[in-house]
């Protein structure tokens, strides 16, 4: 029988293995701010607490007297082993800090979202995976565990999560708003606020209660239950919410159209534990388009396909009677409050129909003549790369539906994504434009 003795010994070279697979990463210069330095500041002071904490164990072991105190230290050493082995997700992400999968182009548009809409310069590092999602300070939830205070630096490090099948996806890259948005949700306690602000609506108070109780009689759940589980999923709802109304606020109309084309296909009207049904949130970004010059752009350049939007957000809902959908109808109520929770957020961030249509004529005419979209003609400043976004999927969806003897119809959204071959012109048109303003910046 191996006796404590025999593991310990074994389990405490492991644990060591792991943190020297992340002492051996990629080489950043942290003082240059160079994309992964905070990362890497972040991982160095995850490991030097579970270093402490390895030698903290490894004494007591070694001075127990006891089986008892022999067995809590190696079940200690395990759950050590655990973070450790835990943290080489990092080691991927390292890699793609040094050697990027995005566009140079897609990088300065990321950068610009945080800095907009966060309002501070981050360490975002995007990363290739099989969907979008986003970890803010990835092993901050260790830092307590191990006894350790916040991480060194002023940099907040941010992990990107994106398909890598879509690395050169010019029309997706508005969906990277929504990812810094839950970074900004968390910073600014943006649920607190939403919420708080809809719980002075009676009516939003009322359907709440009334999808706890529904629940509670339908499942059998006592009360305490009931109210947990949808006050759970309006938390979670709420958050995906408020990073729809953060990235259409911020970017206008292409992020209205780079997520109906991506989520269309793979969701419809069925309700997730964290994400309300995508037919849900395409009526919310409508309901900030609708009555705006934005909604005038859509109807007179993409017709059919706008109409479609409209249909789509009108879907039925699963069950309308459930629990959900009522949790559902308490949130189409507090839709106003949320998105002038998201505009005091963004402030003078909020993108209007009107800023970009003060720029949309000059990119029009270079975009007619395949130049560039980079510097505006006459005030001969850089183009916002929101415009050059909005822009860039209006021409391309033009283009795609003069190709297709059926004209414009919703498929010309999906052949507009499929039009790789253009993607990396305006992709470009971003990296000059954001070089411009550096060069204007530094003189």
């Amino acid at each position: 029988m191996v006796s404590p003795g025999d593991d310990f010994p074994f389990l405490v070279e492991s644990a060591r293995r792991f943190i020297a697979l992340l002492a051996n990463r990629p080489a950043f210069d942290a003082k240059s701010g160079e994309r992964g330095s905070a990362l890497v500041q972040h991982i160095e002071h995850t490991t030097s607490g579970l270093e402490s904490q390895i030698d903290g164990v490894q004494a007591k072991f070694e001075a127990a007297t006891s089986p008892l105190e022999k067995s809590v230290a190696l079940k200690h050493l395990r759950l050590l082993t655990g973070y450790a082995h835990f943290m080489r997700r990092a080691l991927p992400w390292l890699e793609d800090a040094k050697n990027p999968p995005l566009e140079l182009g897609a990088l300065y548009f990321i950068d610009h979202l945080s800095e907009a809409m966060l309002k501070e310069v981050a360490d975002v590092v995007p990363t290739s995976a099989t969907e979008y999602s986003t970890e803010q300070q990835p092993f901050a939830p260790l830092f307590p565990k191990l006894g350790l205070g916040p991480a060194p630096g002023a940099l907040r490090p941010i992990i990107l999560n994106f398909p890598a099948l879509e690395a050169g996806s010019f029309p997706l890259l508005p969906l990277f708003a929504h990812e810094i948005g839950h970074t900004v949700v968390t910073k600014d306690r943006l649920t607190t606020k939403a919420l708080e602000r809809a719980q002075l609506n009676p009516e939003f108070n009322k359907l709440v209660e009334s999808s706890k109780k529904t629940l509670e009689i339908a499942e059998g759940l006592t009360e305490e239950r009931a109210s947990l589980i949808m006050d759970e999923r309006l938390s979670y709802w709420t958050i995906e919410l408020l990073c729809d109304q953060l990235a259409v606020q911020h970017l206008g109309a292409s992020y209205l159209l780079a997520f109906s084309v991506y989520l269309v296909p793979l969701t419809w009207n069925a309700p997730g534990p964290r994400h309300p049904p995508t037919t849900f949130r395409i009526s919310h970004l409508l309901r900030w388009v609708e009555g705006t010059p934005w909604e005038d752009l859509l109807t007179n350049r993409m017709p059919a396909s706008y109409a479609w939007l409209k249909e789509v957000a009108a879907a039925p809902r699963q069950k309308p009677a459930a629990p959900i959908s009522i949790l559902l109808d308490a949130l189409d109520v507090a839709q106003p409050d949320f998105a002038a929770t998201v505009s005091e957020s963004l402030g003078k961030n909020v993108y209007s129909a009107h800023d970009y249509l003060a720029e949309s004529r000059h990119l029009d005419d270079q975009l007619r003549y395949e130049v560039l979209p980079v510097q505006h003609p006459s005030k001969k400043t850089p183009f916002d790369p929101r415009a050059i976004l909005v822009s860039g999927w209006l021409t391309l969806h033009e283009e795609a539906a003069k190709a297709d003897p059926a004209g414009e119809t919703p498929s010309t959204l999906c052949r507009t994504l499929a039009a790789t071959d253009s993607h990396p012109f305006f992709t470009k048109a971003i990296e000059l434009s954001r070089v411009l303003g550096i060069w204007e910046k530094t003189g």
